[in-house]
């Protein structure tokens, strides 16, 4: 069985802006002199790092994931950017906030945790998603159907 260990060498707020996830990535940068692998909350925060580590010139073998599975993303992932996206819409959370709250007012039982499954979109399945959003006209991959 394959183990990894992770050491998080640093964790700073971006406040979900690519601009900040750009200065953050090169504070980092500055005071690690080995980055394996960045996660971020969301594809924007991962495109700031990704602008960072281009900068740098250490983009290469750096494992970049993001959230949300945008348009953007995974176009990315296409070009070997971004190494994977975990999808989830917020359109998608939306949707099942308001049907909670509807099965709420009418007086039905709701469950205390709703669950939305997600999936992580890589180079070997990025296609299939490109192709879904393309179908869709949309910009963000749903994660229900």
């Amino acid at each position: 069985m394959n183990r990894w260990l992770l050491e998080i060498v640093a964790a700073q707020p971006t406040d979900y802006t690519r601009a900040n996830a750009l200065t953050v990535m090169e504070n980092i940068i500055q005071g690690q002199k080995l980055i394996d692998a960045v996660y971020t909350h969301e594809d924007e925060i991962a495109f700031g790092a990704i602008d960072a580590l281009k900068e740098a010139r250490r983009l290469e073998g750096v494992i970049i994931t993001g959230n949300g599975g945008s348009d953007r993303a995974l176009q990315s992932i296409k070009k070997g950017e971004m190494t994977a996206c975990f999808t989830y819409s917020p359109i998608d959370f939306g949707l099942v906030g308001m049907q909670m709250a509807a099965k709420i007012l009418k007086g039905e039982t709701v469950p205390k945790i709703v669950k939305l499954e997600g999936d992580i979109i890589t180079l070997n399945n990025v296609d299939t998603y490109i192709q879904q959003l393309e179908s869709n006209g949309e910009v963000y991959v749903s994660t229900r159907q």
